[in-house]
């Protein structure tokens, strides 16, 4: 009978310690988790606001970077403005504030995962 004792305080101790592991990582529900980037961009650490102008500002300088397609022998130089291809970045601050989402400590447990593994995240594209 102490022995099922032990193993009620054990489990006990063992739950309570990971609730508190996992509120200790679960940081803002309104930051986005460290580990996660759109496109190859971090956005760790922001919110989806300050994701998505992080992004957009990125988009834009790279908007008229031309690109050289080739092709049998030919090549052709395009920017990225004119091929009608367009970023919802906006949704894919969103999708990247996902990644590390949940309640309380289970948060946490999955923004330790993203911290460890990453989480790289694709914007929606629309094209013209």
């Amino acid at each position: 009978m102490l022995w099922a004792q032990r193993l009620v305080v054990l489990v006990v101790v063992a739950a309570v310690g990971a609730a508190v592991f996992g509120f200790v990582f679960a940081g803002s529900p309104s930051k986005i988790a460290q580990g996660v980037s759109v496109d190859g961009v971090d956005v760790g650490g922001l919110t989806a606001g300050e994701a998505q102008a992080k992004l957009e500002r990125r988009a834009a300088t790279l908007a008229q970077v031309p690109i050289t397609f080739t092709a049998a022998g030919h090549a052709w130089k395009l920017r990225p403005a004119s091929l009608g291809v367009e970023a919802d970045w906006r949704a894919a601050a969103q999708l990247a504030l996902d990644q590390g989402d949940g309640v309380g400590p289970l948060r946490g447990f999955r923004r330790i995962g993203v911290r460890f593994f990453g989480a790289e995240v694709r914007p929606p594209t629309r094209v013209f």
